[in-house]
């Protein structure tokens, strides 16, 4: 009797296991470099179904000058927020995605400390690229384009829109 019982316990657990699915992962995390983040940012990501999902991140850059043979000093702190599309199926997909950058940068000449400029970052932002992720989470990879267009007063400094790229790496759990 005590065999049968311990036979029947074992079979469910083993059975268990093999009719158990992997849950999709619903949370990533991950670093961006130049992309919607301007310079770089780290960023949470929250899946809302398997095509959807919502994303904030952040980044802050402090250089002097020097460091760069300008002379200038940068500080640049900047908040990504989008919303994002997924199409394809299995481990490769194209990632859409579009929302704002917010933030603030000051620039200031090492040469004449009393003309500083400082500017309110308020920009209209999209993403549109490559993503690798596995459905049940782990190592993730993102690179694509990232449009901005400023809407802070500055649209003329570089004709409006403004095209650049960026490229991520990171965990999806």
């Amino acid at each position: 009797m005590k065999k049968r019982i311990l036979i029947t316990i074992l079979f469910l657990f083993w059975g268990h296991n093999l009719i158990a699915q992997n849950e999709a992962a619903k949370n990533g995390v991950y670093v961006e470099l130049l992309g919607n983040g301007m310079i770089y940012s780290v960023n949470y990501e929250r899946f809302l179904n398997e095509k959807i999902s919502i994303r904030a991140g952040g980044g802050t850059l402090s250089v002097n000058g020097i460091f760069l043979l300008l002379p200038l000093s940068i500080n640049m702190t900047t908040f990504p927020i989008l919303g994002n599309y997924f199409y394809g199926a299995g481990n490769s997909k194209l990632e859409l995605g579009a929302g704002v950058v917010l933030g603030s940068a000051k620039v200031v000449s090492i040469f004449d400390r009393e003309r500083e400029r400082r500017k309110t970052i308020f920009e209209l932002t999209a993403f549109t690229g490559y993503r690798y992720q596995r459905p049940d989470g782990g190592f993730l990879f993102r690179v694509g384009l990232t449009p901005f267009l400023p809407l802070s007063g500055d649209e003329n400094r570089h004709g409006g829109l403004v095209l650049s790229g960026g490229i991520s790496f990171g965990y999806a759990f």
